[in-house]
C-alpha cells in the first residue's frame, strides 16, 4: 500500500539481529556557535566530558567555496567528506577534532564549523512486568478516544533506533522506514528503544492485545539514526533523517534523544521543518533538576534539540498517589528549564518491546511488552496526542496545535508556566474539545482542601445553549488506588431550560473527577477533583 508520501506500508519479514553496545548516560557538552569569518571556535568546547564523534568535523562553506578550498590543514588529515543537507559537509579526519575546528574556523571562506555532536537516548530501564498504562489514564486518554482515535492520514516520523516491524501491535500503523546510520539498509531495532517509542505513539488499540498507543490510527515513519556504542546518535545522522522527514512532508517528528551542546546545523534543519509546517517534540533529558546540563550562567537545563525555540520540550512526571494531581511530582531523572513546554507521565511506562530478544536490549530478556522510564517515553505520548488532534482538526497549523496542547494542559505545580511542568500535564479530552471556555463553563462544587463527607453527590450542570438530548456525566472514582469509571444520565431540571441534574451515592474514601458530554455542552471537561468520605 502506498502512503500519501510514497512510503509503502510494510509487511512482516524475518527478524535479523543487529549488533550494538548498551550504554545510556549523557555526558556534558559545551555550547556550539556560528563562527564569524576569521574567528576561532569557542574554546569552551574543551570543557571536560564533551561528547562528539572522534573523527568528524562539520563545515559549512560560504558561497563559491567547497572542501577543495581547504586543501590541507596542519592539525589533521582529511580522509574524505560527505555532503549533508543545507550545504553542510561532513569531514572525516585523522587528528584532533577540536584543533581542526579551531584551525578551520579561522578560514575566511568558512561560515560554520563544529564537531559532530552526540545525542543520547533518554531512557531509564526498569522491571518490565507492569500491566497498567497509567500514563494514558492520567492524561484522560480514554475520554479523548471517545472523540477520535486518530487517522492514518497523519504521519509521525520517529527518529530513533529503528523499530521491530514484525510487532503485531505496530505493523498495521508502520510505513516503510529507512536507516541513516551505518552502511546497511535495515532499520530493524536492535535495542528496543525505538520500538518502545513507537508503541507509546501508535500501538493499535481496542484489539484485545497488549497495550494501546496514544493514537490507535496513525502512520508512523521510523528512521534509524541511533545505535552503535552507547545507543548514540550523531547530529550528522540525525540531520539526514530530519531532512528526509521534511521531504516526506510528515506532520509530526518525535525526538526521544538529546545532548548538551546546541548545533548550528541541527537548529537550522529544525527551523526548516517548523517553517514547513511540521510540529517537533523532543525529550528534555534525564539528568535531573541538578544534572549535568546545569550551568550557573543560564536557567536552561534541558537537552538539545529540546532547547531550541521551534521544538516542544517534554518533561516527565511520576504517576501520583491515587491519581491525585495534588501529589504530582517531576520524575527524579527529568530535567527542567526554560524550554519545557508540557509534561506527561514518563516513569514506569508500559509499551511495546521487540518480539525477539535484541542483542543489546533495554528490556533484558523480556519480549513483546515491557516497562521503561525516561523523558524518551513522556515525549511520544505528547506526539501521539498531537497526531489525534491533527486527525480531528486537519487544517490546524503546527503553531495552533502546540498552543492547544499548552492551553488545555492541567496547570500543576506553581501557578502558570513553570520550569518543571511547563504549561502543565497534557490532557487528551480537553485538547480535543478545546478545554472549558468562558462561554461554556459548568460549576459544581468548590474544590476542597480537605476531604468532605457525602452520602450522596448532587450534580448541577448549566449549559449556555439548549441541550437537544440529555447529557451524560462521566466520573472517575479513585478509591484505594483503584480507578473506576462510571456514568449517569443527567435530567433536565423542571422549569429551568438549561439546568441539568444528576446524583450518585459515594462509596468508601477517595477522590472523584468529572466530565460531561452531550449535545449543547460540547463534551466540556469539569476541572474539578475533590476528596470525599462516605458518611458513617
Amino acid at each position: 500500500m502506498i502512503s500519501k508520501t510514497g512510503y509503502r506500508k510494510i509487511h512482516l519479514v524475518p527478524v535479523v539481529l543487529l549488533s550494538m553496545v548498551f550504554f545510556h548516560f549523557l555526558t556534558s557538552i559545551s555550547f556550539a556557535a556560528r563562527l564569524p569569518s576569521g574567528e576561532n571556535i569557542p574554546r569552551d568546547f574543551e570543557k571536560p566530558g564533551i561528547a562528539f564523534v572522534p573523527d568528524h568535523v562539520i563545515v559549512k562553506f560560504k558561497p563559491g567555496y567547497d572542501v577543495d578550498n581547504l586543501m590541507s590543514i596542519r592539525s589533521a588529515a582529511i580522509d574524505g567528506s560527505r555532503k549533508l543537507p543545507m550545504g553542510y559537509v561532513l569531514l572525516n579526519i585523522t587528528g584532533g577534532v577540536l584543533d581542526a575546528c579551531s584551525e578551520i574556523g579561522q578560514k575566511d571562506f568558512v561560515e560554520v564549523v563544529e564537531p559532530d555532536f552526540i545525542r543520547y537516548l533518554q531512557f531509564e530501564p526498569n522491571d518490565p512486568r507492569w500491566p497498567v498504562q497509567y500514563n494514558l489514564k492520567l492524561s484522560h486518554a480514554a475520554e479523548g478516544w471517545d472523540i477520535t482515535t486518530g487517522n492514518a492520514n497523519v504521519t509521525v516520523a520517529v527518529i530513533d533506533t529503528g523499530v521491530d516491524y514484525n510487532h503485531p501491535e505496530l505493523s498495521p500503523n508502520l510505513l516503510e522506514g529507512r536507516n541513516f546510520r551505518g552502511t546497511w539498509e535495515s532499520y530493524l531495532d536492535d535495542s528496543g528503544h525505538g520500538t518502545a517509542v513507537c508503541g507509546v505513539i501508535g500501538a493499535v488499540g481496542n484489539n484485545l492485545t497488549g497495550v494501546a498507543g496514544a493514537a490507535w490510527k496513525v502512520s508512523i515513519l521510523p528512521f534509524r539514526a541511533c545505535g552503535g556504542e552507547g545507543l548514540i546518535c550523531s547530529v550528522s545522522d540525525e540531520v539526514m533523517a530530519l531532512e528526509e522527514a521534511i521531504v516526506q512532508k510528515v506532520d509530526i517528528i518525535n525526538l526521544s534523544l538529546g545532548g548538551t551542546n546546541p548545533s548550528v546545523m541541527e537548529e537550522e534543519v529544525i527551523n526548516r521543518a517548523w517553517n514547513s509546517g511540521i510540529l517537533i517534540f523532543a525529550a528534555v533529558g534525564n539528568q535531573g533538576k541538578l544534572g549535568k546540563f546545569d550551568d550557573p550562567e543560564t536557567t536552561q537545563n534541558v537537552a538539545f534539540p529540546a532547547g531550541y525555540k521551534n521544538v516542544c520540550g517534554v518533561s516527565s512526571i511520576v504517576y501520583p498517589l491515587k491519581g491525585d494531581l495534588a501529589y504530582v511530582a517531576l520524575s527524579d531523572f527529568s530535567n527542567s528549564g526554560d524550554a519545557v513546554s508540557v509534561t506527561a507521565v514518563g516513569s514506569n511506562v508500559t509499551t511495546t518491546a521487540p518480539t525477539y530478544v535484541a542483542e543489546f536490549s533495554i528490556f533484558g530478556t523480556t519480549t513483546d511488552y515491557g516497562r521503561i522510564s525516561g523523558t524518551s517515553f513522556s515525549t511520544p505520548l505528547v506526539s501521539g496526542l498531537a497526531a489525534i488532534i491533527k486527525s480531528k482538526f486537519p487544517n490546524m497549523t503546527n503553531a495552533e496545535i502546540r498552543k492547544r496542547l499548552e492551553d488545555t494542559a492541567w496547570d500543576i505545580g506553581s501557578a502558570g508556566w513553570d520550569d518543571e511542568f511547563g504549561h502543565g500535564l497534557v490532557d487528551f479530552y480537553k485538547a480535543l474539545i478545546g478545554g472549558v471556555t468562558g462561554e461554556n463553563q459548568h460549576l459544581f462544587i468548590g474544590v476542597t482542601s480537605s476531604p468532605i463527607v457525602f452520602d450522596e453527590v448532587i450534580i448541577v450542570v448549566k449549559s449556555k445553549v439548549e441541550v437537544i438530548s440529555s447529557p451524560i456525566l462521566k466520573y472517575v472514582l479513585i478509591s484505594d488506588g483503584v480507578m473506576n469509571m462510571q456514568e449517569i444520565k443527567l435530567h433536565k431540571l423542571q422549569n429551568h431550560e438549561n439546568l441539568w441534574v444528576g446524583r450518585f451515592n459515594t462509596v468508601h474514601k477517595g477522590s472523584i473527577r468529572f466530565t460531561v458530554s452531550g449535545d449543547g455542552v460540547s463534551g466540556a471537561l469539569i476541572p474539578l477533583e475533590m476528596e470525599y468520605y462516605k458518611a458513617e
